[in-house]
């Protein structure tokens, strides 16, 4: 059985309400500060101010990749690829900001699309049978 939080986590915005209703029916208070609420439109939702500053750059320069950083892990011993691809995929269906892309809507304005999690296979490359040189352009070529 999944703990507390991940049921809490799961619950729907009805039944959170209800949730919220009968807690505090039994006198226990609520936190409201710094309370994050989940979106409940389908509205344009607008760029912040800094996702704002890189789309301008990327209009401006749109083969400027100066804020894309890749990085490699050397991984040492067995390797449960299907863990591996579990755990990526629970980090991505948690941060719509992984799941998010911006476009224009139909006023020209960019806003940003958050796109629903999927179970698309994570890309892997086997380099254990290549040499350290072939290992390393291998990876270059990734990353551009």
């Amino acid at each position: 059985m999944s703990n507390i939080y991940e049921q809490l986590a799961n619950l729907s915005s009805e039944q959170r309400a209800l949730f919220e209703q009968r807690l505090r029916e039994q006198g226990v208070e609520l936190p409201t500060a710094n309370r994050i609420l989940p979106r409940t439109t389908d509205e344009d939702l607008p760029l912040s101010y800094a996702q704002q500053r890189l789309w301008f750059v990327q209009e401006f320069d749109p083969d400027n990749i100066a804020y894309n950083v890749s990085s490699a892990l050397r991984l040492q011993g067995p390797l449960d690829r299907q863990k591996l691809d579990g755990a990526i995929h629970q980090i991505i269906a948690r941060h719509e900001a992984l799941r998010t892309s911006f476009h224009k809507n139909g006023e020209g304005k960019p806003v940003q699309q958050i796109h629903e999690p999927t179970q698309q296979p994570i890309p892997f490359e086997d380099l254990i049978a290549s040499g350290e040189e072939e290992a390393r352009q291998c990876i270059a070529k990734l990353s551009s």
